[in-house]
């Protein structure tokens, strides 16, 4: 998709429309407005290492979906300059079938934003924190 073609309000509008990516993970947003998102990920059993936690992989993906579109729902189409990831708590597979991100914007300039996410199990446990660094690229 080209950044062009993006469609903000068609996403606030309907939290299922959600590039392929995101839809094959098993992403969907629950709130999205004003610098904020919160996106729902239903585990597969595929996205699990061997020793039954998510891969940190997923769990990164999951942050950077929903800070992207935190961003973006300010208004601005945005890339990553930064971002960091710390892996508080494995997120077991038996113990939950969901985990959700929560990202808000930090700071929102002219040229950067920089937004935090928490990642938490169904039990509410911190998984991982992540912070992001964006480059605005339009507004």
């Amino acid at each position: 998709m080209k950044v062009e073609e993006f469609d903000m309000e068609a996403l606030v509008n309907d939290p299922h429309c959600v590039d392929e990516f995101s839809e094959k993970m098993g992403m969907m947003f629950t709130h999205i407005g004003d610098g904020e998102a919160t996106l729902k990920m239903t585990l597969k059993p595929w996205q699990v290492n061997p020793l039954g936690s998510v891969h940190g992989g997923v769990l990164f993906s999951l942050a950077d979906v929903a800070a992207g579109t935190a961003a973006t729902s300010k208004g601005v189409k945005v890339t990553t300059l930064d971002s960091n990831i710390s892996f508080l708590a494995p997120a077991f597979y038996e113990r939950s079938k969901t985990l959700t991100a929560y990202a808000k914007v930090v700071k929102g300039g002219k040229t950067v934003f920089v937004l935090d996410v928490e990642i938490k199990d169904e039990e509410s446990r911190l998984i991982a924190k992540a912070a992001y660094t964006f480059f605005v690229m339009s507004r």
